[in-house]
């Protein structure tokens, strides 16, 4: 099937746009534990990430909040402490982390869990496919034939 648009409506690359804020070392990481760890701190992420430094944490942050995808809030009871989270558009990119965890749930067990048995996202996440893949899911079922949902 041929795409939509025609080559010269197209000015560049979604996957090679998407891949240059990504792609940046500790970005996608850092999507991560905003992801799977809402509200984290910035000693938060940095424990979770011990080889990452301080510097780099507080570059792709900074990244990340100038593209619109995580936002910082002070802490209600003590306002030196930060939190950070994602924000709608940083919520979008869930389903580019639930794809990549997918794959390495099923490719890299062995590295993943003690007992090297592989297994699937409905194992690690019941019932949270809608939220975890958001569109991506409507989109796959509106794909499949009328009685195999």
């Amino acid at each position: 099937m041929a795409p939509a648009l025609e080559p010269a409506e197209v000015i560049g690359c979604p996957v090679e746009e998407t891949l240059g804020l990504f792609g940046r070392k500790w970005a996608f990481l850092v999507i991560r534990d905003l992801t799977f760890y809402p509200d984290i701190t910035f000693g938060q992420i940095l424990r979770r990430n011990p080889t990452m430094t301080p510097r780099v944490l507080s570059m792709r942050l900074r990244e990340l909040r100038e593209e619109g995808l995580v936002e910082k809030l002070a802490d209600a009871s003590d306002d030196r402490v930060f939190h950070y989270r994602l924000t709608a558009k940083g919520r979008d990119a869930i389903p580019l982390m639930v794809a990549l965890a997918s794959y390495g749930l099923a490719h890299f067990s062995d590295r993943v869990f003690e007992d090297g048995r592989s297994r699937s996202l409905a194992e690690l996440f019941p019932g949270r496919a809608v939220e975890l893949l958001g569109p991506i899911y409507r989109y796959a079922l509106a794909d499949r034939p009328r009685g195999s949902r």
